[in-house]
């Protein structure tokens, strides 16, 4: 993958993470918790050491979350028989990294929606426009409405289940 590539995908990567954090967060679980679950989630397939130099989390705090996540049947925890770290996969869907029912997800997105709507209304009466900043406003009721639906899309498509690869994990193949 080209340096430009790379960088395109790790923001992506980075706003999905995002994402899932926020959700997962709402539902009561920790922010550390959930930004380890979401790269769980995003990667399938990760290390205690990946996860600690992307997060820069203590040992203890990843060793903690991915333990639960084994517990809460979402990750399976395999030994690469080269390398003899543990691997962890994806075992469960993102409702379970949620930790509970993302039945809501689309009332979330909808309520958001509704927001930039009452905003949007109260920008198009009478001498708003000339106001400092509407247009900065503007532009991001837009884009909002533009991405909103997008990532309802993704996260209800992503609810079902994600069954972990038949092959044997090599953690090269993960840096």
């Amino acid at each position: 993958m080209t340096e430009k590539k790379e960088l395109i995908f790790r923001d992506i990567e980075s706003k999905l993470i995002e994402i899932i954090t926020k959700l997962s967060y709402q539902k009561g679980r920790s922010s550390k918790f959930s930004i380890i679950a979401a790269y769980a989630y995003v990667r399938e397939n990760i290390t205690q050491k990946k996860l600690q130099k992307i997060t820069h989390f203590s040992r203890g705090t990843i060793s903690t979350s991915l333990n639960k996540l084994v517990n809460d049947n979402v990750l399976q925890k395999q030994c690469d028989s080269e390398s003899h770290q543990f691997v962890y996969q994806l075992k469960g869907t993102l409702q379970s990294i949620l930790g509970g029912s993302t039945a809501n997800i689309g009332s979330y997105f909808s309520s958001i929606s509704d927001k930039l709507n009452e905003v949007e209304t109260k920008l198009n009466q009478k001498d708003m426009k000339d106001k400092k900043g509407y247009k900065n406003i503007q532009d991001f009721i837009q884009k909002m409405k533009i991405i909103l639906p997008a990532y309802d899309h993704i996260i209800r498509k992503y609810q079902t289940s994600i069954s972990p690869p038949e092959k044997k994990v090599n953690t090269n193949e993960l840096k």
